[in-house]
């Protein structure tokens, strides 16, 4: 869970109650303490600890009880997703080959600071332009949820495995899960909460305000090792 000078307070103690009752830290069943309690314990305002506790309580992870306080329920239903493993299971390509595909937008951009430093392009790099692809998935099989993904494919890749120009945005991404099923990869993550509003919202079918995650993945193919 990232922590940023940038996110609210009240949200990232919403993030932290999260992660502690999804993994079990908070169990099912119980008690959490009270606002003013929460307050001390975490040197943050009444005001924050509410905000918290209703983003919680919209999202079913937590119930009130009148006359007993604020439960964590003991039928609690969550799905985590742990990215790395469906990325590398043999069920992507169906998956993205079955999924609802709106390809919202595709051009080509010159890399930005934040894709230079994640791509981890130099100065000396041929790449000019990388090809942004920004889709909004319904995946409807195993992993049944949405998602609004962007992605950045450099030219070096797209001549590797013969992809043109011109190429169909929608065959650039069920060629990238073919490649991912073929090669030994390298991935690195970053996780980070933000309150999904205005365009995002609708493309996802979500309220305005809804607490997300958003989650940065780099695929690198493993160079193999020589004897």
């Amino acid at each position: 869970m990232a922590v940023d000078q940038n996110i609210p307070l009240f949200f990232r103690l919403y993030s932290k109650l999260k992660h502690d009752i999804i993994t079990g830290v908070i169990p099912k069943g119980t008690k959490i303490n009270s606002i003013e309690e929460l307050a001390r314990e975490h040197g943050v305002s009444q005001t924050s600890i509410r905000k918290s506790l209703e983003l919680l309580e919209r999202e079913g992870l937590l119930n009130r009880k009148q006359g007993w306080g604020t439960i964590v329920p003991e039928n609690v239903d969550f799905r985590l997703f742990d990215l790395g493993v469906i990325i590398t299971s043999k069920d992507t390509l169906p998956e993205v080959e079955n999924a609802l595909t709106d390809i919202i937008s595709a051009e080509w951009i010159p890399p930005n600071p934040r894709v230079t430093q994640l791509l981890k392009l130099d100065k000396s790099s041929s790449e000019e332009h990388i090809y942004k692809i920004y889709v909004r998935f319904v995946f409807r099989k195993k992993l049944d949820f949405k998602a609004l993904v962007t992605y950045y494919f450099t030219q070096h890749w797209m001549r590797r495995i013969s992809l043109k120009k011109n190429t169909p945005p929608r065959d650039i991404i069920v060629n990238l899960a073919k490649w991912m099923e073929s090669t030994p990869l390298k991935i690195t993550e970053s996780l980070f909460p933000y309150l999904c509003t205005g365009e995002d919202a609708e493309l996802l079918g979500l309220p305005d305000g809804t607490p997300v995650f958003y989650q940065t993945v780099v695929l690198k193919e493993r160079k193999k090792s020589i004897p």
